[in-house]
This record gives structure tokens, C-alpha cells and sequence, in this order.
């Protein structure tokens, strides 16, 4: 499995745990605010990793696969949706952003298989 996918996924993750500890945040006992909230820290790291990587996308890849990243994976919108919000093919926004997940491995000296071969 590509090691930037498994990035991305782990900030999808993080993502979906940081607006679940945040919403039983105040029905929590004041212990467990405390794991809560060192947990919550710890998933804005990890998020902050991930609009830095989304930024290296817009940046050195493409604005628009960037924008496919984030609102999948640091936003957690499902592939449908951010394709419909877009009047765009499922498969072309899918396709658009594992291709720039690639390029991720490729930049960061992954060997990879041909785009090709992959998609």
C-alpha cells in the first residue's frame, strides 16, 4: 500500500476521532477530559501534518487535487459527495486523488509502479 495513502488515512482517522472527542468533551468526567484532551492535541497534530502535505500537493502538484485530499481525507467527505459537489465523475475525483497520492511517494522517493499500472 502506498505509505502517503496510509498517511492520509491515518489523518481521515484522526479527523473523524478529534469531532467525536470534541462532542463528548462536556459529558465527560474530569478525568477523562484530561485523556480527552490530550488525544484532541494529539489528532491536531496529526491533522496539521496533513494540511501541510495538502499544501505540498497545491503547491508543487495541483490546486485542485489538493482541494480532493482535503475535503476527503482531512474533512472526511465521501468520494461521491465531493464528486457531486464538483459536477464531476466519482471515478475521475477518485482517480485525481490517489494519482496525486502517488506523486507523494514519487517526491518522497518511493519506487511506485507507472501510474498505469497502478490506476
Amino acid at each position: 500500500m502506498s505509505p502517503a495513502l496510509l498517511r492520509f488515512t491515518e489523518y481521515r482517522r484522526r479527523a473523524l476521532d478529534l469531532e467525536w472527542r470534541k462532542g463528548t468533551l462536556r459529558r465527560s468526567t474530569p478525568g477523562m477530559r484530561a485523556v480527552h484532551n490530550h488525544v484532541i492535541l494529539i489528532d491536531e497534530q496529526a491533522l496539521d501534518r496533513g494540511w501541510e502535505e495538502a499544501g505540498i500537493v497545491a503547491e508543487e502538484y495541483s490546486d485542485d487535487a489538493a482541494e480532493l485530499l482535503a475535503a476527503h481525507y482531512l474533512f472526511c467527505e465521501d468520494w461521491h459527495d465531493v464528486a457531486a459537489e464538483r459536477s464531476r465523475g466519482y471515478d475521475e475525483v477518485k482517480k485525481k486523488g490517489y494519482r496525486a497520492l502517488l506523486w507523494l511517494d514519487a517526491r518522497d522517493g518511493v519506487a511506485r509502479a507507472t501510474l498505469d499500472e497502478r490506476l
